[in-house]
């Protein structure tokens, strides 16, 4: 992986803990959690983790490319 998508893979992990630790704040003041949010949280991760695959994949094709 080259500096600009480990930073790109990194920001997007970034971004799910923040979702996840906001939610979960709610969590503790409010003492409940709406099953709306929890799919959310299952999509975003999801959705973090085939973005990062793919960078993976990208990086990979081309380290094959260039062999």
């Amino acid at each position: 992986m080259n500096t600009k998508e480990i930073t790109q893979a990194f920001l997007y992990k970034s971004k799910l803990f923040r979702i996840q630790y906001l939610f979960l704040d709610v969590w503790d003041e409010k003492q409940y959690l709406k099953i709306d949010v929890i799919e959310d949280l299952r999509f975003i991760n999801k959705w973090n983790i085939n973005k990062i695959k793919a960078l993976n994949h990208k990086t990979k094709e081309g380290d094959e490319n260039a062999c």
